[in-house]
């Protein structure tokens, strides 16, 4: 009787699994909303109050059309500037969505569908920005006169505010809701949340304000942003805590 020789070959080992560093940590995710973040603060500030505020004088379409079109580059670099925002906004969403989603999934589900709702909206509002161009690049024909030319122009940078003053109380729910999550969260400062939640409430109320006609002075929203900004350096700088939410498995406050 002979022996059985196996001539089957040894078991291959398994592939390594992919290394941590290949995935979207929460801590990656977080500096790439933090980034963003700060990098719409930029552009916003330069297309609402270089381009829209500074060129546009309500009440005033000849002396808007005549701003707009003396400064032409400017005005569509405000255009894609608005434009780039509303990439970085889609950006925002799914990265704030990584990041807090070990406090609470389906909060952070919602938080991040209002601000792609939002972005929607914005997208919309832009589109009334390219029309005023189109009209102004018809210029007056046999059927419209200067004045007209200007009236139309000034019909579609209000249709702009308008749609853009709807979007805004989607965007301060989202906020609102990004600060419960922070509040609630076991890595945010509880600072950071409360100040979300104070700008979320500002952008709501200038969009109460702009429904019902009230004549405000300034808009709240530009006295209570500051939450939004201190997330994306917050989110910037916390790199040691965001590693420590990613191994968490609800990473929520203890009440004491």
């Amino acid at each position: 009787m002979t022996d059985h020789v196996d001539t089957r070959l040894p078991a291959q080992p398994l592939p390594p699994a992919p290394a941590s560093s290949t995935r979207w940590t929460v801590r990656r995710a977080g500096a790439v909303a933090g980034l963003s973040l700060l990098l719409m603060a930029g552009t916003g500030a330069f297309a609402y109050f270089v381009v829209l505020e500074g060129m546009i004088t309500p009440g005033d379409a000849v002396s808007t059309t005549a701003e707009i079109t003396g400064r032409e580059g400017t005005f569509r670099l405000g255009v894609l500037a608005w434009l780039a925002i509303v990439v970085l906004d889609v950006l925002v969403a799914w990265a704030l969505y990584r990041v807090f989603r070990p406090v609470s999934v389906a909060v952070a589900v919602l938080a991040a569908a209002f601000r792609l709702v939002y972005t929607a909206v914005l997208l919309v509002a832009v589109g009334q920005l390219l029309r005023a161009l189109d009209v102004l690049g018809s210029g007056p024909g046999a059927a419209s006169s200067p004045d007209q030319v200007s009236t139309q122009v000034m019909l579609e940078l209000s249709a702009f505010q308008g749609i853009y003053d709807i979007g805004l109380l989607l965007f301060g729910i989202h906020l609102v809701l990004l600060g419960y999550l922070a509040t609630r969260s076991s890595f945010v400062p509880t600072v950071v949340g409360a100040l979300l939640v104070l700008a979320g409430a500002g952008y709501a109320f200038d969009t109460v304000a702009a429904v019902l006609g009230l004549d405000m002075p300034i808009r709240v929203s530009e006295l209570t942003f500051l939450g939004e900004l201190l997330l994306g350096l917050w989110l910037l700088l916390a790199g040691a805590r965001l590693d420590r939410a990613e191994h968490t498995p609800l990473a929520v406050r203890r009440a004491r």
